[in-house]
């Protein structure tokens, strides 16, 4: 049976939780050179009171040898299950399979994480994940990862 698991951690990175209101707000942009791929994600961070400033992480996803990356609307990436399997609201998740009970893994592997909104998933592999940084006061997701790109 396979089920999502809501995450806060990946590896030693703490992402803060995705604004989950119909306002969420995900931008990205993928890079290629011949030493690695990498996906940069902005994404919008849960707010406590909506005086608090508008705040997007930045979060880098990259792999040496090929980053996966899948997205399409939630209904057909869960139709792709063959058991009945539920997201139950936008956020970072890893699946975990119960099939032969071996769920050891080495470090040096690649890891997959599913980034929900409310209307699609994006399922990524990657071998390393850094968070970057948070911009506040931007529009939208475009503009925040757009300003993060340009001090890099």
């Amino acid at each position: 049976m396979t089920q999502f698991i809501s995450v806060t951690h990946i590896g030693s990175n703490q992402l803060p939780p995705m604004e989950d209101d119909s306002g969420s707000d995900i931008a990205y942009f993928i890079m290629q050179n011949e030493s690695e791929q990498t996906l940069h994600l902005a994404y919008s961070v849960k707010r406590d009171f909506l005086s608090v400033p508008l705040t997007y992480n930045i979060v880098k996803f990259s792999c040496a040898s090929c980053l996966e990356i899948h997205q399409m609307p939630i209904e057909e990436y869960l139709d792709g299950f063959e058991e009945d399997v539920s997201i139950p609201q936008p956020g970072f998740y890893q699946f975990q399979a119960h099939d032969d009970g071996s769920e050891d893994q080495d470090e040096d592997e690649t890891d997959i994480v599913v980034i929900v909104d409310r209307e699609k998933v994006m399922e990524l592999t990657f071998e390393k994940i850094e968070r970057l940084s948070d911009i506040y006061h931007s529009a939208d997701a475009r503009t925040a990862l757009m300003s993060a790109l340009s001090t890099l």
